[in-house]
């Protein structure tokens, strides 16, 4: 057994602890409160919005899997989605009345191309009695690595009624992030790949949270909406 490994081992096994116990402890415990005030600077967003999950693809699923689909509902998402994203996709349109439609391009395209190309796909939808419920998108492909307008996406989101669910595991601590800015529906992230970090955030902006701790109309739309508590 090296040094190394010596070393590594009880702080991954520390990890895994937070990881999966987080929702469990109070602000008494040792690391936890900590951590969230670290992303809670980092990314300029109240601690009360931020979740500790396994993983940035379990945010995702944890959204999909907590909205209620009507067979007029779509879910909206781009050619460059991540692959396990995709498949929960699928998945939801197998198991509920929820459709699917993807934006479909090769790189290089314009931004403005895909703003435009959203509004299209929207307005679609809309001429057939049907509505896009949720879109997809990320702040960075995982490939190619190009970033995304989703700022633009996010505000386009807000004028067509869409919620907007931003895949931004290559976000965080690679792009300057400022979530009560941005203010979209639902944000994942990881922090292994640019924060040296072995924490995964799911983050329901304060503005999704009335005072009463209840949701907004907007995330209203879910009937089992995941609320965003992290216990501190």
């Amino acid at each position: 057994m090296t040094i190394r490994y010596c070393l590594i081992r009880p702080v991954r096994q520390w990890q895994r602890y937070v990881l999966f116990f987080t929702t469990r402890l109070t602000k008494e415990s040792i690391a936890v409160p900590g951590a969230f005030t670290n992303h809670q600077k980092l990314l300029n967003t109240p601690s009360s919005t931020l979740v500790f999950m396994p993983n940035a693809t379990t945010g995702i699923n944890t959204v999909l899997r907590n909205l209620t689909f009507k067979p007029t509902d779509y879910i909206l998402y781009f050619a460059t989605i991540y692959g396990a994203c995709e498949k929960t996709v699928a998945y939801i349109t197998e198991t509920t009345p929820a459709k699917s439609v993807k934006i479909l391009y090769t790189y290089p395209v314009e931004d403005d191309w895909l703003i435009a190309e959203f509004h299209r796909v929207v307005q679609d939808i809309e001429t057939k009695g049907a509505k896009v419920k949720i879109a997809i998108f990320d702040t960075i492909v995982s490939m190619p690595g190009v970033r995304m307008p989703f700022e633009r996406l996010t505000q386009a989101c807000k004028e067509t009624g869409v919620l907007s669910c931003i895949d931004g595991a290559h976000g965080v601590g690679h792009i300057k992030l400022d979530i009560s800015e941005l203010d979209p529906d639902f944000f994942v992230s990881n922090c292994h790949k640019y924060v040296s970090s072995q924490i995964y955030l799911f983050l329901l902006p304060p503005a999704k949270i009335d005072p009463d701790g209840s949701t907004s109309p907007a995330a209203a739309q879910s009937s089992t909406y995941p609320r965003a508590t992290n216990t501190s």
